[in-house]
């Protein structure tokens, strides 16, 4: 703590420093007051930093503080708009319950050359726990029917929503049906392993064989 204060004192207008100085913080569990402090210090003198105002925006949604983290974000989106942001952005709306709002950005997720199965993934994960699940695995079909699906991650948010709604065995059978020459079949076939390691089910190994 020592250090991190000496930090403060040499370089107290040096964005980068403060940002690093508030992760230390955070990782020693330091009083969050002060984090969210520094954090908002150093956006503020460099909101052109993305690493900074990210981190900034992170810390204070994981306090709930929603409308503060949105007026963050917008200063930052004057800067650079991209999935980074645009993944805020969607935090924001399902804090506020605005679903129609946070599955247009998933929409845009999953259409992004730039996303990731992390990005796929925590969106799924926070739209199935606003019970969103349904409307966002329409989206992943639409978008693979007009072949405008980037992030073939979504294969395997699909399978683990069909496996909740159709149940196991109509979900093999549906499967069988399937070619598992391209990727997004093959994500879609490891949720059904993940879903049977996760219940300590019998393997297909039959079905395994042309996988």
């Amino acid at each position: 703590l020592t250090a991190i204060d000496h930090c403060i004192r040499l370089y107290p207008n040096d964005a980068s420093v403060l940002c690093y100085a508030a992760e230390r913080l955070q990782a020693i569990n330091g009083e969050k007051q002060r984090i969210s402090d520094l954090l908002q210090r150093a956006f503020e003198l460099n909101p052109v930093n993305q690493y900074n105002g990210l981190t900034y925006i992170d810390y204070i949604l994981e306090q709930g503080e929603i409308e503060r983290a949105d007026k963050a974000l917008a200063l930052l989106q004057r800067h650079q708009s991209d999935i980074y942001t645009h993944y805020r952005a969607f935090q924001i709306y399902i804090a506020r319950e605005e679903f129609s709002a946070a599955l247009d950005i998933f929409r845009s997720i999953l259409q992004d050359q730039n996303n990731s199965a992390w990005f796929i993934q925590n969106a799924w994960d926070q739209l199935n726990k606003a019970r969103q699940d349904t409307a966002a695995a329409t989206i992943i079909r639409e978008l693979r029917e007009a072949d405008l699906l980037h992030g073939n991650h979504a294969g395997r948010c699909l399978a683990e929503y069909d496996l909740q709604t159709i149940g196991v065995k109509k979900f093999e059978q549906a499967l069988t049906e399937k070619t598992l020459t391209n990727e997004f079949d093959k994500r879609y076939m490891e949720g059904y392993i993940q879903k049977l390691i996760a219940t300590e089910s019998q393997l297909p190994w039959k079905m395994l064989e042309t996988y």
